[in-house]
């Protein structure tokens, strides 16, 4: 009996153990099964000349995929404040901390093989560079005070922006709403003085304002002018319309006064209440400008000479370039009628100083036409330069020697690879610093890079620039 007792709670004890044996075994398949869902991706903190197409290029190697990155970041600035709140894919600053999600994420129908050469991507032609549908104001900012008349420029990305008549999906043109309610989505957007109609597909044009406070609606609609439905198809700015003075008047406007500037910079002037003509001829309340370098305002009613410190604008030029040497300088601007006589006032007179720092002795190359962020005609002219480089034409291979290259819309080329010659990839193999490019409306991004007489890319962040540009319609 004894036997038969302890053979049974022997069988109950190996019973229990293969019933918590099954368990355990259980619990750790379903746990590899259905992992704690973690989130994928790493920080990224933006450095000087970072654009969100080449950190796309970098982490994904595909450029395009920039709209991801954005996404992404806004989603983590909405938890965590350390990270960027992105409003303007085109401006990235200095220090922004960026949340860049695991091509699995970002891409969850295709496979995560990074490239080491992305191929370029053609220009779609009216179609903005994001996958995300969005309207905004480029000019003017939020807050802005602005002269009566002034010129009011739109962007979108992620659809297609041209003319009315025709209903495609992803597509439509604008609308301006001067002071008054956004129209309902799937109405029809009327055409008056408060509702004005952008049915060419414009994206620039100019507006005319009472003084004071206005609010400015943005508004995509179908071909029909019938409203899109969702905030991704409005934007919204405040500007201040101040009445501009009918007195004559010229000013510098740029560089400011305290400006530092390099040993060579551009300087652009204007005339309000003045024709700005070639000399020549004397016309009333017409004439031409000059800048005087460290020295005197002439008197008024004498001859402006003509020499190294008397720069002459005889043929009407608002913009010059210059060279000084390394310090401080004090630039006048002085107006004279078409015989150079100089005028009588102070308003045809105006000073900035300037600190010119000495250049660098490292080798570097930039654009200096249009500027970072510039709104652009569809055609608009290209300058470059470059230093402590010889710019020369291809053929040969000569030490600190190549030509200028600028990328549209796509990568740059990675070092030691050969450029190629295409629609994207323009060459200047003749040694050229100026073009005239031509360019679909939208934003388009720019990338300058040097390379040796084969069309070999050169290694470093010294032979490459970067622009954003807005191509108005």
């Amino acid at each position: 009996m004894a036997r038969k007792r302890l053979h049974a709670l022997f069988t109950f004890v190996l019973a229990v153990l293969l019933v918590l044996t099954l368990l355990v075994v259980f619990q750790s398949s379903v746990s590899k099964a259905a992992p704690v869902a973690q989130e994928e991706g790493q920080t990224y903190i933006v450095k000087a000349g970072d654009s969100l197409y080449e950190i796309s290029g970098q982490f994904y190697g595909k450029p395009a995929n920039w709209p991801a990155i954005v996404e992404a970041t806004n989603a983590k600035a909405a938890q965590d404040k350390s990270f960027a709140t992105i409003t303007n894919p085109s401006s990235l600053n200095v220090g922004q901390k960026l949340w860049i999600p695991s091509p699995t994420v970002s891409q969850p129908t295709a496979a995560a093989t990074p490239a080491t050469k992305p191929t370029p991507t053609p220009i779609a032609p009216k179609t903005a560079i994001s996958t995300t549908p969005r309207v905004f104001f480029t000019e003017p900012s939020n807050g802005a005070s602005v002269p009566l008349t002034f010129t009011a420029a739109m962007s979108a990305t992620g659809l297609i922006v041209e003319k009315s008549g025709e209903i495609h999906s992803g597509a439509g043109h604008m609308h301006i709403l001067v002071d008054t309610d956004f129209v309902p989505a799937g109405d029809v957007i009327i055409n008056d003085a408060q509702h004005i109609h952008f049915g060419k597909g414009q994206l620039t044009a100019p507006i005319t304002l009472t003084p004071g406070i206005h609010v400015l609606h943005l508004q995509f609609a179908n071909g029909a002018h019938i409203a899109l439905d969702g905030p991704q198809y409005r934007d919204t700015i405040t500007v201040t319309a101040a009445a501009t003075s009918t007195q004559p008047a010229v000013h510098f406007v740029e560089p400011h006064t305290g400006a530092t500037v390099p040993p060579n910079f551009m300087v652009k002037m204007a005339a309000t209440g003045l024709t700005v003509e070639k000399s020549g001829e004397i016309h009333s309340g017409a004439g031409h400008m000059h800048i005087l370098v460290d020295t005197d305002f002439v008197p008024a009613g004498d001859v402006i000479i003509n020499d190294a410190q008397h720069i002459h604008f005889g043929k009407g030029q608002l913009t010059t370039p210059i060279t000084l040497t390394p310090g401080i300088h004090v630039l006048h601007l002085q107006f004279a009628n078409g015989a150079h006589i100089a005028l009588d006032g102070p308003q045809y007179r105006d000073t900035i100083t300037v600190t010119v720092a000495p250049t660098s002795t490292q080798p570097a190359v930039h654009f200096v036409e249009p500027l970072d962020g510039a709104i652009v005609p569809p055609k608009f002219a290209v300058k470059m330069a470059a230093s402590h480089l010889t710019v020369e034409p291809a053929g040969e291979i000569h030490s600190g020697a190549g030509h200028m290259h600028i990328l549209v819309d796509t990568d740059f080329v990675p070092a030691g690879d050969v450029i190629i010659n295409d629609a994207q990839h323009i060459h200047f193999g003749k040694g050229q610093l100026t073009t005239t490019l031509t360019l679909d409306p939208g934003v388009h991004i720019l990338h300058l890079q040097f390379a040796n007489g084969a069309h070999v890319a050169l290694d470093g962040l010294q032979y490459r620039d970067t622009i954003t540009v807005t191509v108005k319609q």
